[in-house]
């Protein structure tokens, strides 16, 4: 991985994903990535904000073991899909050994449950603040105010830094949010995790210009209208305890 990263899909996970319509996904090539170059096989992998299952599935292939939590139970039901999917085993003939924990809850809550030093990566994508809102539930960060947002991203930051093994990493997804200007949720997040006792110990910037023709159309539209510039990267936070 460079400091700033482009992504090229690769085509031999289509049919694994190929039914994945969820908001917000991970791209495959870049969660690869990451697992490949901040962990281990046979290492336990925990991701607090799973979504539609990418991570999951990526650690199955690469042979990790992985925590999965999500609030959504349709992301859940999404993952379940995904798991029975027959092209697995084409990737890992002894995908079973690999069976991930997948947990339907609040990553607030159920992060308590989880031990200390335990966990060997960390791989969390949280929703951007209110960009898109994914249940109606209590305690969903999507649809939370911008202050209690940053203090529940608080204690979640504490408690990932607890579950993790010493000299492993933390690597945090997020983007930025316009809302009558710059909400600069990446930077926010990085003094949170800093405080919660992490070493910031890389930032990458990520391109993801995945939007369509149609909809960079309209958003280029909207900037020229609006004086503002396109957003078409996210930040990958790379946090070390």
């Amino acid at each position: 991985l460079e400091s700033i990263q482009k992504i090229k899909y690769f085509k031999d996970r289509r049919e694994v994903y190929k039914n994945a319509k969820f908001p917000g996904k991970l791209v495959p090539q870049l969660v690869e990535k990451l697992i490949e170059k901040y962990s281990d096989k046979g290492d336990l992998i925990l991701s607090p904000f799973v979504g539609s299952g990418t991570a999951i599935i990526e650690a199955i292939i690469l042979e990790r073991r992985i925590i999965g939590i999500d609030i959504n139970p349709g992301a859940i039901e999404l993952i379940k899909m995904k798991l029975k999917d027959k092209t697995l085993e084409s990737f890992r003939k002894d995908a079973k050994k690999y069976t991930p924990k997948i947990i339907h809850g609040r990553s607030q809550d159920e992060l308590k449950k989880i031990k200390n030093d335990t966990i060997d990566l960390i791989i969390a994508h949280p929703p951007y603040w209110n960009l898109i809102k994914y249940t109606d539930k209590p305690g969903d960060l999507s649809r939370m105010s911008l202050s209690d947002y940053l203090k529940e991203m608080k204690k979640i930051f504490f408690d990932m830094y607890r579950v993790l093994k010493d000299d492993k990493y933390c690597i945090l997804i997020i983007g930025d949010r316009r809302k009558s200007g710059i909400v600069p949720l990446g930077f926010y997040l990085s003094d949170i995790g800093i405080n919660a006792g992490f070493n910031l110990w890389d930032i990458i910037i990520y391109h993801t210009d995945f939007g369509g023709k149609q909809y960079n159309r309209y958003q280029q539209l909207r900037s020229k209208r609006h004086q503002f510039h396109l957003q078409n990267h996210d930040y990958i936070l790379v946090f070390k305890k």
